[in-house]
């Protein structure tokens, strides 16, 4: 496969996550309000909405695995890295509002942030590794406060999401241990997590080329947009009681 085909696919696998998360979760089974109750019986209906949620952001889970990929191999072949950094930090800022209006359909919401932010964190410890390659403590620090930044500011994935990144720039070329390590993180963020190993297939089928030329900005514009239209479509579903 070539990066455009991991790309579209990835694209169209977020998307799907993304009705799931965005339209069934946080407005037809209102799970914002579901986690403040701490007994119920689901009626049949809830169910049916559940397991049609499950099956999407499972999913969903193929995305974020080939997003990373993506990032390294960017990093690789980039002739500017603070470029390419400014512009990830540009639509991190972009869709902050996007994503806060679907998650919490408020403009302003630190509890979470978008996955911008996570990808934006991850290019820039590559780059602090690189340039203090060989400095073993440096590079430790670099990752642990690159991991508690993630946390502690909530980006998507936590401080995980950079895990997942830093295992396919350490492991490209050792699939073993690369299975292993993503297995591992998967599992430590909750196993349904590991329905993201489903993407190294289609991962390790890439030929090494970039493929038929999209505008380069394509999934950037499509990530705050897509999020925009699910947000205004949830408006028009109908919450479904748990009871």
């Amino acid at each position: 496969m070539t990066g455009t085909q991991l790309k579209l696919f990835a694209m169209a696998a977020m998307l799907i996550d993304h009705i799931g998360a965005f339209v069934i979760e946080t407005n037809i089974l209102n799970a914002p309000a579901m986690a403040l109750m701490t007994d119920f019986v689901p009626s049949a209906s809830w169910m049916r909405w559940y397991w049609v949620d499950f099956v999407l952001r499972s999913i969903g889970r193929l995305a974020f695995p080939i997003f990373c990929f993506l990032l390294t191999e960017g990093f690789r072949h980039t002739h500017d890295k603070k470029k390419y950094l400014g512009r990830l930090c540009l639509f991190a800022l972009i869709s902050e509002i996007p994503y806060n209006l679907a998650i919490a359909h408020k403009p302003v919401y630190f509890p979470a942030q978008n996955v911008f932010f996570t990808l934006a964190l991850g290019l820039a410890v590559l780059g602090l590794l690189e340039h203090f390659e060989g400095k073993r403590l440096i590079s430790f620090l670099i990752i642990l406060i690159g991991f508690l930044t993630a946390t502690v500011c909530r980006f998507d994935y936590y401080g995980f999401g950079l895990l997942f990144i830093l295992a396919f720039q350490k492991f490209r070329d050792q699939r073993r241990l690369l299975v292993l390590s993503l297995a591992f993180v998967s599992f430590c963020m909750g196993p349904s997590e590991l329905f993201s190993l489903l993407a190294l297939p289609l991962i390790f089928r890439y030929n090494g080329q970039r493929g038929r030329n999209l505008t380069k900005n394509l999934f950037y514009f499509f990530y705050p947009a897509h999020i925009l239209i699910l947000f205004f479509l949830s408006a028009f579903v109908v919450p479904v009681s748990p009871l």
